[in-house]
């Protein structure tokens, strides 16, 4: 899951979701990189940066 800092007020909804899946993180963004619902937007270098990380690891072995 990916959230904007400025999103703060529903912090704990992203967390939540992001436990219920396995293999999922989370990433916030700090208020000064992106801190709307759309990162992609406002800072994509970020964004990639971020999505590409998350896609490089392995996936945990299903038990």
């Amino acid at each position: 899951m990916l959230h904007g800092w400025g999103q703060t007020r529903a912090m704990f909804r992203p967390r939540f979701v992001a436990e219920q899946i396995p293999d999922a993180g989370l990433h916030v963004f700090a208020s000064d990189a992106a801190s709307s619902h759309f990162p992609f937007l406002e800072n994509p270098t970020a964004f990639n940066a971020v999505v590409e990380k998350f896609l490089a690891k392995e996936p945990e072995p299903w038990a």
